[in-house]
């Protein structure tokens, strides 16, 4: 099993601390509030159609494509979030849990709880 790059958490002046994990097809961002998981970003589909599902403590959930920033011509941008999609709460929970042994535990525990309470609202 390859692990996954991980970044250790880190202040960011004025927004919450965060950690990161990624590889070529997943990213997830982790902010803190105190010791606690306030929310976090999972990416995926990284190589074909970027995705990424936004869960926080004070916020709504999102589901967004992720733009590239790139454009023919021009340099490489700062990828985005843009359009809000619906998804499949299942398929993206089976898309995590690929990753399930290559997190701490603590981390996968509580991504994976707030997947499993998603309302079908939530959901789109």
């Amino acid at each position: 099993m390859t692990p996954l790059h991980h970044h250790p958490r880190r202040d960011i002046p004025g927004d919450l601390p965060r950690e990161w994990f990624h590889d070529e097809s997943v990213e997830l961002i982790v902010w803190y509030k105190g010791a606690a998981i306030f929310g976090f970003q999972f990416c995926y589909d990284m190589k074909d159609t970027p995705k990424a599902l936004t869960i926080s403590a004070d916020s709504p959930v999102t589901h967004r494509l992720i733009d590239s920033g790139e454009s023919p011509l021009e340099h490489k941008g700062t990828p985005v979030l843009s359009d809000s999609i619906p998804f499949d709460v299942d398929e993206v929970r089976s898309i995590f849990r690929t990753i399930a042994g290559k997190i701490p535990q603590p981390i996968y525990n509580h991504v994976e709880a707030r997947l499993e309470a998603l309302h079908p609202e939530e959901r789109s």
